[in-house]
């Protein structure tokens, strides 16, 4: 199973794989010597990133999330490389947790109060 062969379907669901993937990324990274883990992590997700557009177009969710963890890569300047892994892995796992679980539950708590029997509903997924 690989990404571009469409195995996971929506955006949510690509959001996490992706993220889940990044995670490991990070678990097994090593800062270079005289190289800091702030500018030479974000070096290196570079072609990871260019790969998943290559494979197929990112959904909305994943390029907010690039964002948000390129965001917090520039946040462990200051830190050790355990400190900033740790960091940048428990940021992920917030981020999922925050913005696609709870946000995905209140969405279908909110809709499922606008549907009455009998309505028509289209759905779209990309």
């Amino acid at each position: 199973m690989t990404y571009g062969d469409r195995s996971l379907l929506g955006s949510s669901a690509r959001t996490v794989g992706m993220l889940t993937a990044f995670k490991q990324v990070i678990r097994d990274y090593k800062t270079p010597p005289q190289k800091s883990l702030a500018l030479d992590l974000d070096a290196k997700l570079k072609p990871l990133i260019q790969y998943l557009i290559d494979c197929r177009p990112l959904a909305i969710g994943m390029g907010n999330a690039i964002k948000h963890l390129k965001a917090q890569i520039g946040h462990t300047i200051n830190m050790t490389e355990d400190d900033a892994k740790e960091f940048l892995i428990d940021e992920i796992e917030r981020f999922i947790q925050e913005r696609i679980i709870v946000a995905d539950q209140q969405l279908t708590a909110f809709t499922s109060q606008k549907i009455n029997n009998g309505d028509v509903i289209l759905t779209y997924a990309g």
